[in-house]
């Protein structure tokens, strides 16, 4: 359903009401998107990850374990990182596709 309601909305509660359904896809289609550069959902959860791996306790005395956390805060940056790059990528499409009159411009050198 939702980023915000990963479980769906309660029966009977207001979250299963008809606004709270339409203010959530609202928020997340059009809020969203436009009030934080570079929306996505798979963003947001990547930085609820992090967040949580970050807030997560460890046993710094322990190498192994230090290490093992490191790798793997150190391997969701690298995905929100390719995460940024595919939105820059797509963004630099959209802003060429609008100044061509909205056809693509060909630049691999081949005919047709």
């Amino acid at each position: 359903m939702s980023y915000l309601l990963p479980d769906g909305p309660e029966k009977g509660g207001f979250s299963n009401s008809k606004f709270a359904n339409w203010f959530v896809k609202f928020d997340e289609q059009k809020l969203r998107p436009f009030l934080i550069r570079n929306y996505t959902i798979e963003n947001v959860i990547l930085q609820d990850v992090l967040n949580d791996l970050i807030s997560k306790e460890f046993d710094a005395a322990d190498p192994e374990e230090m290490e093992a956390h490191i790798e793997e805060v150190s391997q969701v940056t690298r995905r929100m990182s390719v995460a940024n790059q595919e939105i820059i990528k797509r963004k630099k499409l959209n802003e060429t596709n609008r100044s061509s009159g909205g056809r693509f411009l060909d630049t691999s050198g081949r005919d047709g």
